[in-house]
């Protein structure tokens, strides 16, 4: 937030830093546009702490993973934040970006989490699943759950290797949620009193 940089320049200068270079970018940037969010389409895809393809790997991300881009390399990559919190820089290979409507749309609704890696035909090629990934469901049945693919693909799965599960806001939360915003400018007493 420009609120936090503006502040965080004047502290430095009443620390009597008077020379600075303020360098400081807000992100996400704006030469992202309206696409500032992406799901990994790729089974696995490395998450980087740079933006070299031989650089260490922070963590590794799963087909169906939900990603904030945060700004992106000349080279292809992206500075992402993941859906577990990691920061790290990943190829944009790896992903399918989107703008806020059609990531708010893909996380709507009924998903999958495979608790098995799973072999599939993606539009004529041979697809791993692996355990973990995260796909939006299209149908459930007795024995099978259809799903699709991040890049677009639908397939059906045997649904004892299906864990589904609903992204729709939690009623306890939502609660929680509601009274914790009367509770906003309530002075603070040790103890909670």
């Amino acid at each position: 937030y420009d609120e936090i940089r503006n502040a965080l320049v004047e502290c430095f200068r009443l620390l009597g830093f008077h020379n600075l270079e303020d360098e400081i970018e807000i992100l996400p940037s704006k030469n992202l546009g309206e696409e500032k969010y992406a799901v990994l389409k790729a089974p696995h895809g490395l998450v980087l702490s740079a933006p070299i393809r031989n650089s260490e790997v922070v963590t590794e991300g799963v087909l169906g993973e939900t990603v904030f881009l945060l700004k992106r390399s000349e080279n292809g990559f992206y500075l992402s934040h993941t859906s577990d919190g990691y920061l790290g820089y990943i190829h944009s290979s790896f992903l399918h970006t989107m703008d806020e409507e059609d990531f708010t749309q893909f996380r709507n609704g009924d998903h999958v989490c495979l608790l098995a890696e799973f072999p599939v035909k993606d539009r004529g090629n041979d697809l791993l699943l692996p355990i973990g990934a995260d796909l939006k469901v299209v149908e459930c049945e007795i024995d099978t759950v259809t799903v699709r693919l991040s890049g677009g693909g639908i397939v059906s799965l045997p649904r004892p290797i299906c864990k589904i599960y609903s992204d729709e806001p939690n009623v306890r939360l939502e609660r929680a949620i509601q009274v914790a915003q009367q509770l906003i400018g309530t002075p603070y007493r040790w103890g909670g009193k």
